[in-house]
C-alpha cells in the first residue's frame, strides 16, 4: 500500500479524483475515483480531502447510480430481464395510481440523495450513542456518498447485483472510518447493529413528508 501510496497521481492527493475532475476531465475522474476505492481504499481514503464540499461527494455518487440504472435497464431490456423502476403494481390501481410516472422518475435522484443521507446519518447517530465525539456527519456523509458511488456499478448486474452494491459501499465505509479514526472491529459490529435499528426511524422520518410532496405535485 506504501508503494502504492508514493506512486499515486497528483489528483488523488487531497482528493478524490472527482474533485479534481475540472483539470483531468470527467471521464478519467470517475474511473480513477471508482478503481481507488476499489482497488486501494485504504490509501485513497487516507489522502482523501477530510472537510470538502458534500455538492461534490453528492454529485459523484447521483451521477454513478443514476447511469448504473440505465444501464442495468438497458441490459435487462437486451437480455429479455424484467426491471422496472417503478413496480406496475404501483402505477396501476395501487397506491400510486393517480401519480404521473414522469414525476417518479424524476423523484429518482431525490431518493438517492435520501439514501445517502438516511445511511450517512443512522451510522453518525449510531456513533454518538456509543459515545465517540470525535466524529463530523460530513466526513461520514462524503465518505459514504463517495463509496456508493463507486460500488453502484455492481448494480447493472441483474439481480444481486444491488445486494453486492450494498456490501461493498458499507465495507468501504467502515475502512474509511478504520484508516481515519484507527477504530476495531468490536466497534464497527456495535455502530452496524446500532445503525441496523436507527434507520428505520430515519426512514419514517424522510418518507412521510416525501411522500406527501409526491402527492401534493403528482395528484
Amino acid at each position: 500500500m506504501n508503494d502504492y501510496k508514493e506512486k499515486l497521481p497528483e489528483y488523488f492527493i487531497d482528493g478524490p479524483p472527482w474533485e479534481h475532475r475540472d483539470s483531468i476531465g470527467i471521464f478519467l475522474a470517475i474511473v480513477e475515483t471508482i478503481k481507488g476505492i476499489f482497488l486501494f481504499p485504504e490509501t485513497v481514503i487516507s489522502v482523501m480531502k477530510r472537510k470538502g464540499g458534500l455538492i461534490d461527494a453528492f454529485s459523484f455518487s447521483i451521477l454513478m447510480q443514476v447511469l448504473a440504472t440505465l444501464t442495468l435497464a438497458s441490459v435487462s431490456k437486451l437480455f429479455g430481464f424484467n426491471f422496472e423502476l417503478i413496480p406496475h403494481e404501483l402505477l396501476e390501481g395501487g397506491i400510486l395510481g393517480d401519480i404521473s410516472s414522469g414525476i417518479l422518475v424524476l423523484f429518482f435522484p431525490v431518493g438517492v440523495f435520501l439514501q445517502i443521507l438516511i445511511f450517512s446519518l443512522s451510522i453518525y447517530i449510531a456513533i454518538r450513542i456509543i459515545g465517540n465525539d470525535n466524529y463530523q456527519a460530513s466526513t461520514i456523509i462524503r465518505l459514504y456518498a463517495y463509496t456508493s458511488g463507486a460500488t453502484s456499478i455492481w448494480t447493472i448486474v441483474p439481480g444481486i447485483g444491488s445486494l453486492f452494491a450494498f456490501f461493498f459501499s458499507f465495507r468501504f465505509l467502515f475502512i474509511g472510518l478504520k484508516v481515519l479514526y484507527g477504530e476495531g472491529s468490536a466497534w464497527l459490529v456495535k455502530t452496524v447493529i446500532i445503525s441496523i435499528i436507527v434507520t428505520p426511524f430515519l426512514i419514517i422520518a424522510v418518507a412521510l413528508p416525501l411522500g406527501s410532496l409526491i402527492l401534493i405535485f403528482g395528484g
